[in-house]
């Protein structure tokens, strides 16, 4: 008779996970509070500030895709609890086709506990985003908004003229001046989602990515060329650097 197939050791989902999304997955789990179940924005700079969205919506949909449902869930009964689970902006990041241009956002104060606070990013107005395309995250999340809708010509073609104006570094958009010629790391992570849900990856931009993943595993906000990297790594950076990683 046939001899019996081997018995195959699948690797499990830790393993089949790379070394520098372990370790940005770390990080999250170490932001989340369990006397709040929910997670702060960054370890220094947003200790004491806890964003039900963009934060940890982004987050628990980033955890989720990680496989790492318990955690994913019980930030999803906190957003529940509050009833701030979306706001018209960063469902983009999972499929869900949103306004645009966005609309301006304003924190909302939804609860103090202690030193804590508990916000959440509302993005109802009033006004919008009318020079949305003067920054690369929008454009980014303008091609991911197309893409969802089923546009892929738009898609691409927004992408490709974005990229064209990618220095290597990231991109000299409207935030690069305002603050004195710093890049936002969310560009990146933006752009690298994006073409890699386009079906266009680009080695360089993950190269350059990765590049902004600190010791601790988060991915920091800002960051200059050669130098080292600006302010805290948080939430949202480094949730959208996992997604655009997965991607």
């Amino acid at each position: 008779g046939c001899a019996p197939s081997p018995v195959v050791n699948r690797p499990t989902l830790v393993e089949t996970i790379p070394a520098a999304q372990q370790r940005a997955l770390a990080f999250l789990r170490r932001q989340f509070n369990p006397s709040l179940e929910l997670m702060a924005e960054s370890p220094n700079i947003g200790q004491h500030n806890y964003y039900l969205a963009n934060d940890n919506a982004l987050a628990a949909y980033t955890l989720a895709v990680y496989g790492e449902r318990d955690l994913s869930d019980r930030l999803r009964a906190s957003l529940k609890r509050y009833g701030y689970e979306r706001n018209d902006f960063i469902e983009v990041a999972w499929g869900v086709p949103i306004r645009w241009p966005p609309n301006h956002h304003q924190d909302v104060s939804v609860k103090q506990v202690g030193d804590d606070r508990i916000l959440h990013e509302s993005h109802a107005g009033p006004g919008y985003f009318y020079d949305w395309s003067a920054y690369s995250n929008l454009v980014f999340m303008g091609v991911l908004n197309d893409y969802n809708q089923g546009l892929r010509a738009s898609a691409l073609r927004q992408y490709h003229i974005e990229m064209s104006t990618f220095d290597g570094a990231g991109w000299k958009d409207k935030a690069y001046w305002d603050r004195q010629g710093v890049y936002e790391t969310l560009g990146l992570a933006w752009a690298v989602y994006a073409g890699s849900k386009l079906g266009v990856p680009d080695p360089n931009l993950v190269a350059a990515l990765l590049q902004k993943q600190g010791t601790d595993g988060g991915f920091h906000t800002h960051y200059q060329v050669a130098t080292e990297p600006l302010a805290d790594p948080n939430i949202e950076t480094t949730s959208v650097s996992l997604l655009a990683l997965d991607a």
